[in-house]
């Protein structure tokens, strides 16, 4: 259903965004099986990992969710949608896209139209199209409802618009919007399933909307504040900063080992487990939020083990040395390589031929574990000793630097200098 359709406007192009995932940032007939009992919520959350698993089809979901509206107060459903976390800066998002020239639509497998229409009216979509429900004696009717392919709506949309499928963005999350997103010009996997996040063209975790904006505006069409790289760097803080968090952990080590030591082998398993719910489509609170809000876009195709390799850097140093040589050697770990990140990231201009390395970053690195080996050893001693961790971190892929790092370090101390 359009809202804001100008016959004479020629559109650059057609965004479509799912809801369920992507404007919200839950499913709405989950929530409504929240709000009718602890044994419908359990069954419709199983339902949900067997869909996104392949244990069942999208039709045999959809008519198990179909079941909690049936008759249920169309009011209150609307006070459910309502009450659903939204994902942030929507409204910018549909403004700037607005700005650029681009058609909005919503559409949504399991959302009612009647909720859909509020919605597009408050964020300032186009069109919508969801569930053709009923409401009598305000009751939800859902007797008789045909389901409409997504492309099949997308592709009466284009007609009316005078664009092609090339100029499609899809945004979207779960394997129902499969056929949708291989159909479109661009596909932006947003928080997505595993199959999507395979086919996407672009994946971004995390519920910040504007992030989407640098894949499909050009970039040059950007202001500075939400360039690609203004997001990047971004993100880079954000996971620099939890690199940070390990500073305290060789001093408290020190003070008690076994302790530290168990906190850290927890974090690994409840890790790992976050991360295959999260490829798989399901979102752990907390963990999840801090690994998508920290992933480099390099990390989004699968499972990211740079939460691991640092961890597992970090216990194999503490109980393979004693204190004066795995102090540090985490020190440099947590520090210098957050240090050379963000000041490569922000200030690198000089590009090393390593693993897109900066020399900006490289130096950062070396006077900052410089600075922290001074407390640690002579002065010279320490001058040849922070080329060690420079070096290793120079040449070690992303992904194996945490780990290499502090353990390379500390057999450097053990066997040469001290």
């Amino acid at each position: 259903m359009d809202r804001g359709l100008n016959s004479k406007k020629k559109y650059k192009g057609l965004v479509v965004f799912d809801v369920d995932g992507v404007i919200f940032r839950n499913i709405f007939l989950i929530s409504v099986a929240r709000s009718t009992g602890l044994r419908n919520y359990i069954r419709i959350l199983f339902l949900g990992w067997r869909y996104y698993t392949n244990g069942i089809n999208f039709k045999a979901l959809l008519d198990e969710g179909l079941k909690l509206i049936r008759d249920f107060d169309a009011q209150k459903a609307l006070h459910i949608a309502e009450g659903i976390r939204r994902s942030s800066h929507i409204e910018q998002t549909m403004r700037i896209l607005h700005e650029r020239g681009y058609f909005i639509s919503l559409i949504s497998s399991g959302i009612p139209n009647y909720i859909l229409s509020q919605l597009a009216r408050e964020i300032g979509a186009d069109h919508f199209s969801g569930l053709a429900t009923g409401i009598k004696n305000g009751k939800i009717q859902v007797d008789q409802l045909k389901l409409r392919p997504k492309d099949e709506i997308v592709g009466e949309l284009l007609l009316r618009l005078n664009l092609t499928w090339s100029d499609v963005a899809s945004v979207v999350d779960d394997p129902n919007n499969l056929t949708l997103m291989k159909k479109s010009g661009f596909g932006v996997g947003f928080n997505p399933s595993r199959i999507i996040r395979t086919h996407a063209d672009i994946v971004v975790d995390g519920y910040d909307m504007l992030e989407i904006i640098p894949h499909i505006v050009p970039e040059n069409q950007l202001p500075e504040k939400i360039s690609l790289r203004k997001q990047l760097l971004k993100r880079e803080l954000y996971r620099k900063t939890i690199h940070f968090l390990g500073v305290p952990l060789p001093f408290l080590a020190y003070v008690h080992k076994p302790a530290v030591a168990a906190v850290l082998s927890a974090v690994i398993l409840i890790y790992v487990f976050s991360e295959v719910t999260r490829t798989i489509g399901f979102h752990l609170p907390f963990i999840s939020h801090i690994t998508k809000r920290s992933e480099r876009i390099t990390e989004t195709r699968g499972f990211i083990i740079g939460p691991v390799s640092l961890t597992a850097g970090i216990l194999i140093t503490l109980f393979a040395f004693s204190p004066e040589i795995y102090i540090p050697a985490i020190l440099i770990v947590c520090i210098s390589d957050s240090v050379s990140s963000l000041v490569g990231r922000k200030f690198g201009k000089l590009h090393l031929p390593f693993y897109d390395r900066t020399l900006e970053g490289s130096g950062a690195f070396y006077i900052t574990s410089l600075a922290i080996l001074l407390f640690f050893l002579p002065p010279r001693q320490a001058l040849l000793t922070a080329l060690v961790p420079t070096v290793m971190e120079l040449v070690t892929p992303h992904y194996l630097d945490n780990l290499l790092i502090p353990i390379g370090t500390a057999l450097f101390m053990k066997y040469v200098v001290l």
